[in-house]
């Protein structure tokens, strides 16, 4: 090698000076002092695609919570939601469990954002404690009120009611290990659990993007009925007999009252109100169970594909637990080695 070049290597190793280490990575004077704006808008973030990820899975659910704050306004929240649901929702226990549910679970789903932000980690780690609590609290409200409103929301069929009470009851216990998992100063777990249970939630965006594509087969298909009763339809009319006489005439009784259930043919079209909260509740149920899928399947394979990181949190545990005086450090919570006789030499 020329000795110009040789002289110019070792001046720029010079430059860039000796690595260091921070929070279990690897860093020197051209990491840490990042060009570019990618440098300037990344918070804390060591990898690229975290930053990616992070920035996209978060502007969607940031865009999500924003653009549903107006519905705590009763009178948007009758204007704009899916016809149908407000005959459901106008009074009652519903209305109650309907506004609580958005009130709790909008700020929740704006506040996890800030979780998944490593410099808030670790440079505000009293906020970062705090504001998981603020999240779980909010959640877990967002969860009971979720259960209470299944039973009409978009239809409520079993199907819908089925899968959100399994993504309640799933997204709760993955809060609970998550917390117990920090309790136990199990980093490693609290991650992965905490990236399921905020994940699993974040489906209900994914299922508003799905449910348009359906409904776009649905009509071209044609063909798909639920059953509504009369007293909605009505409800969603405005009262006026001549549309329901010319569109539903068995709603109608010689007295002017109605009478019993009529099958409705969903429709994408939005001049036809009640054929479009049908072909909505026709696929509603369908497109969470698809979203949950694949959100479950997505955040498994992250965490397939971040070993490094866990490997990173372990040891940071194993530290951590053993400066507390645990009895086994490294291996609190709910480590595999707590369950069973795995890692004991017991035999059968």
């Amino acid at each position: 090698m020329p000795i110009d070049e040789t002289t110019r290597l070792l001046r720029r190793s010079s430059e860039l000076g000796t690595p260091q280490v921070e929070n279990g990575y690897i860093h020197n004077k051209a990491s840490s002092n990042l060009k570019g704006i990618f440098g300037v808008l990344r918070p804390g973030f060591t990898k690229k695609y975290n930053f990616w990820l992070f920035s996209i899975f978060g502007f969607f659910m940031a865009f999500f919570c924003f653009a549903r704050l107006k519905y705590l306004s009763t009178s948007v929240l009758e204007a704009e939601l899916t016809p149908g649901d407000w005959f459901w929702f106008h009074d009652g226990i519903l209305h109650i469990g309907f506004m609580l549910h958005l009130a709790t679970m909008l700020p929740a789903g704006l506040l996890m954002i800030l979780q998944f932000v490593p410099r808030i980690r670790y440079k505000f780690m009293l906020f970062h404690r705090l504001n998981g609590y603020v999240v779980i609290i909010l959640a877990l409200i967002g969860n009971v009120t979720a259960m209470i409103i299944a039973r009409r929301a978009f239809g409520g069929d079993m199907g819908s009611q089925t899968c959100t009470g399994f993504l309640a009851l799933a997204s709760t216990v993955a809060m609970a290990l998550a917390w117990w998992n920090i309790r136990c100063l199990q980093i490693d777990l609290h991650r992965a659990w905490m990236l399921r249970a905020m994940f699993w939630m974040g489906s209900i965006v994914s299922t508003r993007a799905i449910m348009p594509l359906m409904s776009i087969v649905q009509t071209a298909l044609g063909g798909y009925f639920i059953a509504w009763p009369c007293d909605e339809i009505i409800f969603i009319l405005g009262n006026r007999e001549d549309l329901v006489m010319s569109q539903f005439p068995q709603c109608l009784i010689p007295n002017g009252t109605t009478s019993g259930w009529v099958a409705v043919e969903g429709d994408l079209d939005f001049s036809n109100p009640v054929g479009l909260g049908a072909i909505f509740n026709t696929n509603f149920g369908a497109g969470l169970w698809l979203a949950l899928i694949l959100h479950m399947i997505g955040v498994e394979i992250y965490l397939a594909l971040t070993p490094i990181e866990s490997e990173r949190l372990r040891k940071v545990s194993y530290e951590r637990q053993l400066a507390a005086g645990y009895e086994n450090p490294g291996n609190c919570g709910t480590t595999v080695s707590k369950w069973g006789d795995i890692g004991s030499n017991a035999t059968a």
